[in-house]
């Protein structure tokens, strides 16, 4: 395979993956539970993406011979790709591309996961702020899980947020702790503690 091909779809790799968790650092924490979410639908579809990528890379490179003068474009043209590997290695294609490709979805989203938390973590411990509120507001969500709305001040402006509660009622005053630097990010004290 030219190594102009398998650089470049490194780099897609790479910029998809990229593009994902930059998307996230601006949505993740901005979004109630209860909208539609296009912007998770979008982060996710681009981490997918992303392992797709890198999924036809590695199949490519171990199924085709070294030798072989090709470009990314051979993985789609299946007759063609077929024709260059022997029937041995077609049915044993047929079983490793999917795999690879689901184990490759499946570290991806760990890893994203992983860097959100890991930011997440990182932003409360060295900004973060605790402050006492009082629940406003409980109610139930469209998969019905309990919502505590609450509001905080964050350097003299007025912030209002949901968290996932099934122990507050209206009216409890418990602990938070936030983010001074992203405010967006807020997690109950507690759970905070805990990590």
């Amino acid at each position: 395979m030219k190594l102009r091909s398998v650089l470049l779809m490194l780099l897609i790799s790479v910029g998809l993956f990229s593009l994902a968790f930059f998307s996230a650092y601006f949505f993740w924490w901005t979004e109630y539970y209860d909208e539609d979410s296009l912007k998770s639908g979008f982060i996710f579809l681009s981490v997918g993406s992303s392992a797709l990528v890198m999924d036809i890379l590695i199949s490519i490179m171990i199924f085709l011979p070294r030798r072989a003068n090709v470009d990314a474009t051979i993985f789609f043209e299946r007759d063609r790709f077929f024709s260059m590997i022997s029937p041995e290695k077609v049915k044993l294609f047929k079983i490793v591309a999917p795999v690879l490709g689901f184990l490759f979805v499946i570290i991806f989203i760990m890893l994203f996961f992983f860097l959100i938390d890991n930011y997440e973590h990182n932003q409360l411990k060295k900004y973060g702020e605790r402050k006492s509120v009082t629940i406003v507001e409980v109610r139930k969500t469209r998969k019905y899980l309990p919502v505590a709305l609450f509001e905080f001040d964050n350097q003299g402006r007025s912030c209002s947020k949901e968290l996932l509660s099934e122990k507050y009622h209206k009216g409890d005053t418990v602990e938070i702790i936030f983010s001074t630097k992203k405010p967006e990010i807020v997690m109950w004290y507690e759970e905070f503690k805990r990590k």
